[in-house]
């Protein structure tokens, strides 16, 4: 009888694993899509997510708007999603719809940023560095006392640098960089990890691939590709006015989402042949500051200091995502999913450790079966 009465009432008497949450992740909406760049993916690109699709197109577009700009338009876009989902295809199909090849598009991979800025130079044009998959970059950026984050967050906002290197060496730069590539979903947050969250996550633009997308070959774009007549854009005061009101009224709108936002809008206008940004041209805009909110909700750099701290904000992470009402999520499962079992048991077991003393998760053995779970 009691057992019934604390069944009835809605209490465990036992710990049980169940199925995780999905995650439900779904597509980039078809709100952000604007003008011609907009009529582009409906013709050319709509076989791959809107959220793989629109961050590499308006990030390829920046290259051509023309001087004088009053806002800027180069973007660092990360394409996020499992292995074999056309990350790297989606940017490469982009390129080609748009005509452009080296050498505005770079398939760059470089060991320091040193080297990076030395290959580009002075060449006083927009440039698109494309290394296929982020992480090459962005492991760079995790070495201890590696410049690729610090000189990747400043050339985000000065075309113009001057670098010394070995043996007093001058790098002199004048470009507008402008960076996409695909990152592995379940080494995101190792990517962007503690040196990168001083503000080069800040600063990209992400897609993250829809929850059950699954991407299938096709030959290559062998069209012409588009004709564009990209102009340069004013802006008029009112959309100041409108991010200000964004930042203010939009839970999670941070000042860099609107203003990767007004980049975008700016781009758009462009290619549509407007020569002023204003207030009625923002609503596609406002949808993908919206987007860029949420998906940094699920997309978070590590800021752990050492290994336990790393694998303590992975586990953490992981059952907010997938176990976020506190069920239980077998051991096994959660360091499987989270590459735990690279750090080895011992740094897993004392992170655990430590998210249990600090009361964010109660562990628990069901016979031979050891669980976790999110305290909520």
């Amino acid at each position: 009888m009691d057992t019934l009465m604390e069944l009835a009432k809605g209490v465990e008497t036992a710990p049980v694993e169940r199925s995780l949450a999905p995650t439900g992740l779904v597509d980039m909406p078809q709100e952000v899509l604007s003008g011609r760049l907009g009529e582009i993916y409906q013709k050319h690109l709509s076989a791959f997510p809107i959220a793989y699709v629109w961050p590499a197109l308006v990030t390829s577009a920046g290259l051509l708007v023309p001087l004088p700009k009053v806002i800027r338009t180069n973007l660092y876009c990360g394409l996020v999603g499992a292995v074999g989902t056309g990350k790297s295809t989606a940017i490469e199909r982009v390129n080609t719809v748009l005509g452009l090849g080296e050498p505005p598009v770079m398939e760059l991979k470089s060991g320091s940023a040193e080297g990076l800025l030395n290959v580009i130079g002075q060449c006083g044009e927009p440039r698109l560095v494309f290394p296929d998959e982020l992480g090459h970059m962005l492991g760079k950026s995790q070495i201890e006392n590696s410049s690729f984050p610090y000189v990747l967050n400043s050339v985000y906002y000065n075309d113009h640098q001057k670098l010394t290197i070995a043996r007093g060496k001058e790098v002199q730069f004048n470009c507008s960089l402008s960076v996409a590539g695909g990152v592995v979903e379940d080494k995101f947050d190792d990517l962007f990890g503690k040196a990168s969250t001083g503000g080069l996550y800040d600063r990209f633009i992400f897609g993250q691939c829809p929850t059950g997308y699954s991407y299938l070959w096709r030959p290559p774009f062998d069209g012409q590709p588009e004709e564009l007549n990209p102009v340069p854009v004013t802006v008029h005061p009112s959309v100041w006015d409108e991010r200000d009101a964004w930042v203010k009224e939009i839970p999670g709108m941070t000042g860099r989402i609107a203003e990767h936002a007004l980049r975008v809008a700016t781009i758009c206008a462009s290619l549509d042949g407007n020569h002023e940004l204003g207030l009625f041209d923002l609503a596609p805009a406002q949808a993908f500051a919206e987007y860029q909110v949420r998906v940094r909700a699920l997309l978070k750099p590590n800021p752990g200091e050492n290994f336990e701290a790393r694998a303590a904000h992975k586990f953490l992470a992981y059952l907010q995502r997938h176990a976020s009402d506190g069920q239980w999520v077998s051991k096994r499962t959660l360091l499987r999913d989270t590459r735990g079992y690279d750090l080895g048991p011992s740094i897993c077991d004392k992170a655990l450790a430590i998210l249990e003393y600090n009361g964010d998760i109660q562990q628990t053995d069901k016979g031979r079966q050891s669980l976790v779970r999110l305290i909520p």
